[in-house]
């Protein structure tokens, strides 16, 4: 199809004037009359209508007509109106890493800054980022933190015990101390070196006020594991242990002796059968399930038996007794008494009998 050169001109004539060829049959044949009505019916319309505000991102209202959008655009900032609808993200033009949006088909939204993940959240949790690592996410109960939590201030609210849950330690700035006088809000906490306050009544001028604390000591973080039913000890000044003291439904358990703190050679010990008494490492006594036993330096002295006891060397009496007054007077058998010039022997009940002391040569 020929092009029409851009500067010919178009001669139009009135509706009325006969432009039949009268002299050719055949040329009429070949010829078509159209009006600019034809032409205009023929060629499809390819502009567009509507009309816009200036700095309003326009947008289609019908596939040939726009108008103005909710976003607006000066050149440095593009605002939105509400209930805007976009795809996955809008992004920084500087940065495309830098963005916020939806992830798609899981109900997310999320923000990006640099490539990082710093913000997400759906129906039932939102969750906070740094460098792409959580650190905090809400739940049913409250919030879990992962890491330490640094505030100025700590404020709880309602008068349940929270049920969040924190992980690391909670560093507070310490604060001025509440007195009787002082205001505060239920739940509001403050950290001085000495106490934790805590606000259970509100109180504002002139009513002040409760506040309840709890005093600090000087106290550190212990670890350690230890056994069932076994007592710990200190392995270092912040560390527990399994001691060899066990604990069960019938006492205190030792494997085999308890010592005196500042002198170890003095203690009472376990054998099998046998408890033993030592005193600066000398044997004092020893029983077992037959007899008892006295020592001195080691050696025994005093012995239980069947009959009664043995001894082992002289018995010494530190005094003289009172001799009975009468063969009547009250005694129990076998009760000894030494005079000067008997010894008295009780036979039975306020029995008594005795024999002569004599010098010799």
């Amino acid at each position: 199809m020929a092009t029409i050169p851009s500067g010919q001109k178009f001669h139009t004539i009135a509706a009325d004037v006969d432009t039949m060829n009268r002299g050719s049959a055949s040329a009429n044949a070949d010829r078509t009359i159209f009006t600019m009505a034809d032409i205009a019916a023929s060629v499809p319309a390819s502009g567009l209508s509507g009309s816009g505000t200036a700095g309003q991102v326009s947008r289609f209202t019908a596939s040939d007509t726009i108008a103005d959008s909710l976003i607006g655009d000066d050149g440095t900032t593009v605002s939105l109106g509400t209930d805007v609808t976009i795809g996955d993200s809008i992004k920084f033009s500087e940065d495309s890493t830098s963005k916020f949006g939806f992830f798609a088909g899981q109900d997310n939204f999320f923000i990006y800054n640099e490539g990082s993940l710093q913000f997400e959240c759906n129906n039932t949790t939102t969750t906070l980022y740094h460098s792409g690592a959580y650190k905090l996410y809400t739940t049913a109960d409250g919030v879990t933190v992962s890491g330490q939590v640094n505030s100025q201030a700590l404020h709880v609210t309602g008068t349940d015990a929270p049920s969040g849950t924190a992980k690391g330690p909670l560093n507070v700035a310490f604060g001025a101390a509440p007195t009787a006088s002082s205001f505060g809000t239920v739940g509001d906490i403050i950290v001085d070196p000495l106490a934790i306050n805590v606000c259970t009544v509100t109180g504002a001028d002139p009513t002040p006020a409760t506040w309840l604390k709890t005093d600090l000591s000087a106290t550190g973080g212990l670890s350690g594991s230890g056994t069932a039913n076994t007592v710990p000890m200190w392995s270092d000044s912040s560390t527990l242990t399994d001691s060899v003291i066990t604990q069960d439904l019938n006492g205190i358990v030792i494997p085999k002796r308890i010592s005196h703190l500042t002198d170890l050679d003095t203690y009472i010990e376990f054998q099998t059968g046998k408890f033993i008494i030592k005193s600066g490492n000398y044997q004092t006594a020893e029983f077992d399930q037959q007899k008892a036993q006295l020592f001195h330096n080691n050696d025994w002295r005093l012995r239980t038996d069947a009959d009664g006891i043995t001894v082992a060397g002289q018995v010494n009496v530190n005094a003289l007794n009172t001799a009975p007054s009468s063969a009547t007077d009250t005694g129990s058998l076998g009760e000894i008494r030494w005079a000067a010039d008997y010894v008295y022997l009780c036979t039975a009940t306020n029995v008594w009998v005795r024999a002569s002391l004599a010098t010799w040569v």
